[in-house]
């Protein structure tokens, strides 16, 4: 508690563990976390497990995130994270991200956060950008509630590769977000009382991703290693001409969004950009209910679960069994009690920040219309 500086930090090394701290008061990032070699893929098994994370960023605002895995913004160059784990931590009541992640293979499940983007806009609960070479991560299993400002699965500015299924999402700004990169996957989860359930877009067309150094430079540095080759071949192809060879260059490729389930949202699935630029996406078997569909019921000691009779699981085909009741903390050798957490019924109105959150279509309209026609809707 009540540190300048960051709670915990892994740099390199393997099999390292932060499990069952209560972090608080921290000027910096609460658990800083990277390892593994991006160039051969190999992993480096550090992991996050069960932590309590709250009131980070006290001297930045802004990129210091309760767990920061790979990326680093600001001072801290980025580091690498392949094969780390993030998994069962309670994440709540901060001012911008809950988890800033980049890298290769790493898995982010079992989590809780609530109430993050306090001071902040634009942003995602869980938050990654900027990379084409960052495929294998896997969002799976966690919920996120009470976070008006937030998107709570935010894929920007053209990061790509990403699996985000069988997630929890209630009283978010959107749920997952797909900022015009290729090859993610959002499939089987479910988004509750959120202006946009789910939303993807063709930026990359109007910024020029296709031509970018950076964006394409990290491909170069990787396209003829031996790893990468096998493990994600899809990668190298993103710099075939071919690939857009009917002339709209830069649009997303391989994404699918399949199987979800929204309710109650305002705009349950926008596809922002023109309908040609999302030829190569795949959009199949979503599921919008009412807001008065009963979603939850309580179980045991009072926490809400998923109803596993109700309608949100009569789609064709049925989701998965989500297990909502094995997110956040868990009791272990270390923590032998746990706080009042779950999901709330409502929003305490105290709790609630002022401001909806900041709608990142906007800022693609602006780009649009600075270098052609708008896109729309």
């Amino acid at each position: 508690m009540n540190l300048g500086g960051s709670g915990a930090v892994v740099t390199g090394g393997g099999d390292n563990v932060v499990r069952s701290c209560d972090i608080r008061g921290i000027g910096e990032a609460g658990i800083r976390l990277s390892g593994g070699d991006r160039a051969t893929l190999a992993p480096c098994r550090n992991a996050a497990i069960n932590n309590d994370v709250a009131d980070v960023g006290r001297r930045r605002r802004s990129w210091a995130a309760a767990i920061q895995l790979g990326a680093s913004y600001g001072q801290f160059a980025s580091a690498d994270a392949v094969g780390c784990r993030v998994a069962r931590n309670l994440l709540h009541d901060l001012p911008h991200a809950a988890v800033l992640y980049g890298g290769n293979d790493n898995r982010i499940e079992g989590n809780e956060v609530c109430r993050v983007a306090l001071t902040s806009s634009d942003v995602g609960a869980f938050y990654t950008r900027q990379d084409w070479t960052s495929h294998g991560n896997l969002l799976r299993h966690n919920l996120v509630h009470d976070c008006p400002r937030a998107n709570a699965f935010y894929l920007d500015d053209g990061d790509s590769g990403d699996t985000v299924e069988e997630n929890v999402v209630v009283r978010a700004a959107c749920g997952p977000f797909i900022g015009g990169g290729h090859d993610n996957v959002v499939r089987h989860n479910v988004v509750v009382d959120c202006p946009l359930g789910i939303h993807i877009d063709a930026r990359g067309v109007a910024r020029g991703y296709a031509t970018s150094p950076g964006y394409r430079g990290r491909v170069e540095s990787i396209r003829s290693a031996p790893a990468w080759t096998e493990r994600f071949p899809g990668v190298v192809r993103l710099l075939d001409p071919a690939l857009d060879a009917d002339g709209v260059v830069g649009r997303p490729h391989g994404n699918v969004i399949s199987g979800n389930v929204t309710v109650g949202c305002r705009y349950p699935l926008r596809s922002y950009g023109k309908p040609r630029e999302f030829g190569d996406t795949t959009i199949e078997g979503n599921l919008d209910l009412p807001a008065d569909t009963q979603v939850f019921v309580a179980a045991a000691g009072g926490r809400l679960v998923l109803d596993p009779t109700g309608p949100v699981f009569r789609g064709q085909p049925p989701l998965p069994a989500i297990p909502l009741e094995s997110m956040g903390l868990e009791i272990d050798a270390y923590r032998t009690t746990l706080p009042a957490a779950g999901l709330p019924a409502a929003t305490p109105a105290a709790a609630e920040p002022a401001a909806a959150g900041f709608d990142s279509a906007v800022d693609v309209d602006a780009t649009d219309r600075a270098r052609g026609p708008s896109r729309g809707r």
